[in-house]
């Protein structure tokens, strides 16, 4: 049970209750808090033993994932913001928020397009607005995304993974595509670089993960922890495993942990959330939500990935509400078809039918279920006349 002066009313009232247990030297175990913050609304708190920032995570039952204005989903978007961990996903830890300068070549994947970027086809013609991608920012980012393709030869995994690594490459080259052949709209080439940005940033922080961190992870102890990465994502997660392979090669991690467990915990100072920097005004495009639900969820990357993949998807015709009538007038509704009734395009022989011309010759009938007749036969249907009396023996 917690002393009287460790509650968290008095956590909440006077924060530096936390330092109660605070190392005199930096802490260097990843179940210390290097920075620990009281998590607003629930009786727990957040500590890291390596990251200088302090990310608020994103917690909560119904998640509304969809795009913003910056064609990412905020604080759900694991290239921007630290996620938990999940299993399937272990390499999004190792993001990198910003274009590391020892790797100039990867830097078009970490910024967006501004207006200078878009060339319109014609500048002249009636609809305006659609154009493609400049040659210039094109060949940069082509050039990109082909130096993380090209790395994907040192990777050994199974055949489930190789497979999984070609299908990154393949949809790579089909945005690449998109974006070289394909007029667009300002906002979907603006969509279509983000969404080639995405699937390239997984592949090369996937390769990084299985080349370099994982193999750290299983190597044996060495005698101190490698130094943070602080401009890496980290990730959230409260399985002690994870926490101690993440803070030995330096990835940031934070756990959260319940009151109740306070007077074991070491924090040395205090810290404040971090603000997200990014907008959340909603996409210009008006897309749809991706997935409504927990962020930890692997059903949600799952969702993003299938937008990914047919976000350049035109207005499907066969979910239109209404037909295409073709220019036709409506039917009336007062107009009733039965079983028995036939339209027959020759007049029958009638007894007063004759004296009005042709009885045998050809009518047509305007009717709203039939197509219009096209001219040509039009024209020689009215010269034909089926009177079998008309008819001569070549005899």
């Amino acid at each position: 049970m917690l002393p009287e002066d460790l509650m968290p009313s008095k956590n909440r009232g006077n924060p530096k209750l936390l330092l109660h247990n605070g190392a005199a030297s930096t802490s260097n175990s990843p179940f210390d808090g290097r920075y620990g913050t009281i998590l607003d609304g629930q009786d727990s708190i957040i500590v890291t033993p390596n990251s200088s920032f302090m990310p608020c995570p994103p917690i909560g039952a119904q998640r509304e994932v969809y795009m913003r204005a910056n064609y990412r989903y905020g604080t759900d978007d694991h290239l921007q913001w630290p996620q938990a961990y999940i299993d399937q996903y272990p390499h999004f830890a190792c993001i990198h928020r910003v274009a590391l300068e020892r790797n100039r070549a990867l830097h078009p994947l970490f910024h967006g397009l501004t207006h200078y970027d878009f060339v319109e086809c014609d500048d002249t013609a009636i609809v305006r607005g659609v154009g493609h991608l400049r040659p210039s920012t094109f060949l940069r980012l082509q050039s990109a995304c082909q130096a993380v393709i090209n790395s994907v030869g040192g990777v050994n995994g199974s055949n489930t993974m190789l497979s999984g690594l070609q299908s990154h490459v393949s949809l790579i080259e089909l945005l690449l595509g998109c974006l070289h052949a394909l007029p667009m709209s300002f906002a979907r080439v603006c969509l279509t670089v983000a969404e080639t940005q995405h699937v390239t940033c997984e592949l090369h922080v996937f390769i990084e993960y299985m080349t370099i961190y994982k193999p750290l992870m299983e190597a044996p102890e060495s005698d101190a922890p490698s130094m943070p990465v602080d401009d890496m994502l980290g990730v959230f997660s409260n399985d002690a495993t994870i926490v101690q392979w993440f803070f030995k090669v330096g990835i940031p991690v934070w756990r959260m942990v319940a009151m109740k467990d306070l007077p074991g915990i070491h924090i040395d100072n205090l810290s404040k959330f971090m603000t997200p920097p990014f907008v959340e005004e909603p996409c210009p495009l008006r897309l749809p939500m991706v997935f409504v639900g927990l962020s930890r969820d692997p059903q949600k990357y799952r969702r993003i990935q299938d937008f990914t993949m047919h976000s350049m998807r035109w207005v499907d015709p066969f979910a239109l509400s209404t037909p295409i009538t073709r220019g036709r007038e409506d039917i009336p509704v007062s107009m009733s078809m039965t079983a028995s009734t036939h339209y027959s395009p020759y007049q029958k022989k009638s007894a007063g039918s004759h004296g009005k011309g042709m009885p045998h010759q050809f009518i047509d009938a305007k009717h709203p279920f039939l197509p219009p007749l096209v001219e040509s036969w039009h024209l020689g249907l009215l010269a034909i006349v089926t009177d079998s009396s008309c008819c001569h023996s070549s005899a």
